[in-house]
C-alpha cells in the first residue's frame, strides 16, 4: 500500500515538474520559437521577441479552435516581404473563435494574419506591418480594435463577413485600408490615410462613422445600400470623398477630393454636410435623394467643371434639394434632371448660382432660391 502511495505521488509530481515547464504561471502555454503550431485549444502566450529566416513557413499555425494568443508585446519578424512565395505571421484556415492580442506581426511574405473560412475572430492591440500581403483578413463575425496596419501589400484589414472595426489606424497599405464586403459592419473611429485604394469600403446596412480618411488613392468612403455614413472626414482621396447608394449620409466633412466631395446615389439622404475644395462637384445626386442643409463651397474650379450641388441628366429625377448653402463654386445648383424640388437654397459667388433646366419645381415666395 505504501509502495501504491510512493508511487502516485511521484508520478504526480513528475506532471507537476513537466506542467511547470510548459504551462505559464496563470495556465498559458509558452511560446517561446516559430514556427510553432498550437494543436489544442487554451492559452497560449509569447515569451520572447520570435523571428524566422526559413522562407514559405507560417511564424504561428493555430489548427485547434477556441485558442487565445497573447503576444505579451513581443514581435514575430519574418524572412522578409518578398521572400519566397507564401507564409503568413499567424495563420488558422477554418478555425473559430480565435483571439489574439497585444504585439506586433511583421515582415512575413503573405499576410500578417490569415483567418480565411472561420468565424470569431478577435484582434485587439496588435500592429502589423510591411507584410506581402494583408494585414489582418478574417472571415465571418470579426472585431479589430485598436490595431495598426502599416505598409502592407493589400488591405489593411479585411472581413468577408460581419465586421467591427474600432480605433484601428490603416496607413500606406496596397489596397484598401479596411475592407467588410458582408452586410451590417460596424465601422468607427479609425484613420485610413494613405492607401493605395479606398480608404474605408462597406457593405449594405453598415454603420461608418467618426473615421479620418486622407489622401487616398481612391474614395475615402465607399458604402453600399441602407449604410449610414456620419461625423467621417474625408480629405484629398483620388476619388469621391464618400460614394453611398441607398444611404443616409450627414455631417461629413469633404474637402479637395479629385472628384465629388460626396456622390449620393439613387434613395440617399445626404445632409448636414460640409464640402469644400473638391474638382467635381461638392455632392452629386442621382435619383429619389433629399439633399438638405448642406454647405458646398469653391468646387469644380480645378476641372473647370463642377458644381456645388449638381443633378445628373441621366435618372437625375425626384430628388428634393432643400436649405443648402452653395457658394463661390464653378456653379451653385445645376440640376439637368427632370422631377426635381429645388427651394429655399441660399447662393452666392458662384459663376452660375442656378442653372435648372425645365421640367422641375422651384419653390416661391418663402420658399425661393435665394441669390446674394
Amino acid at each position: 500500500m505504501n509502495r501504491r502511495i510512493t508511487t502516485v505521488a511521484c508520478i504526480i509530481g513528475v506532471c507537476l515538474l513537466l506542467g511547470a515547464a510548459v504551462w505559464a504561471g496563470d495556465g498559458q502555454i509558452d511560446i517561446a520559437e516559430i514556427p510553432y503550431t498550437i494543436s489544442s485549444s487554451g492559452s497560449y502566450i509569447v515569451v520572447d521577441d520570435l523571428s524566422t529566416t526559413q522562407t514559405n513557413m507560417h511564424g504561428i499555425t493555430i489548427d485547434a479552435d477556441n485558442v487565445t494568443l497573447d503576444l505579451n508585446g513581443h514581435t514575430l519578424t519574418g524572412p522578409g516581404k518578398t521572400a519566397g512565395s507564401t507564409g503568413s505571421g499567424i495563420t488558422g484556415i477554418s478555425r473559430d473563435n480565435i483571439t489574439i492580442i497585444n504585439g506586433v506581426i511583421r515582415e512575413f511574405r503573405a499576410a500578417g494574419m490569415n483567418f480565411n473560412n472561420g468565424k470569431n475572430l478577435r484582434v485587439e492591440n496588435v500592429m502589423v506591418e510591411n507584410c506581402g500581403g494583408t494585414g489582418i483578413h478574417g472571415y465571418i463575425n470579426v472585431i479589430v480594435r485598436n490595431c495598426v496596419l502599416y505598409q502592407n501589400g493589400s488591405y489593411g484589414i479585411l472581413a468577408n463577413g460581419h465586421l467591427v472595426a474600432e480605433g484601428n489606424i490603416c496607413e500606406d497599405n496596397g489596397s484598401h485600408g479596411i475592407g467588410a464586403s458582408s452586410s451590417g459592419s460596424v465601422i468607427v473611429n479609425n484613420s485610413c490615410k494613405n492607401n493605395t485604394g479606398q480608404g474605408i469600403s462597406a457593405g449594405s446596412s453598415s454603420v461608418v462613422s467618426n473615421n479620418a480618411c486622407y489622401n487616398n488613392g481612391m474614395a475615402g468612403i465607399s458604402a453600399s445600400g441602407g449604410s449610414t455614413v456620419s461625423g467621417n472626414t474625408c480629405n484629398f482621396n483620388g476619388d469621391d470623398g464618400i460614394s453611398g447608394s441607398a444611404s443616409t449620409i450627414s455631417g461629413n466633412s469633404c474637402n479637395s477630393n479629385d472628384d465629388d466631395g460626396i456622390y449620393g446615389g439613387g434613395n440617399s439622404t445626404v445632409s448636414g454636410n460640409t464640402c469644400y475644395g473638391n474638382t467635381g462637384d461638392g455632392i452629386e445626386a442621382w435619383h429619389d435623394c433629399i439633399v438638405v442643409d448642406n454647405t458646398c463651397t469653391r468646387n469644380g474650379f480645378q476641372a473647370g467643371d463642377g458644381a456645388g450641388i449638381f443633378v445628373q441628366s441621366s435618372s437625375g429625377n425626384d430628388n428634393c434639394i432643400e436649405h443648402n448653402l452653395v457658394t463661390d463654386n464653378d456653379r451653385g445648383i445645376d440640376v439637368d434632371g427632370s422631377g426635381n424640388y429645388i427651394a429655399s437654397n441660399r447662393a452666392s459667388g458662384n459663376t452660375t448660382n442656378y442653372d435648372i433646366v425645365g421640367g422641375n419645381t422651384t419653390g416661391a415666395g418663402d420658399l425661393a432660391n435665394v441669390s446674394f
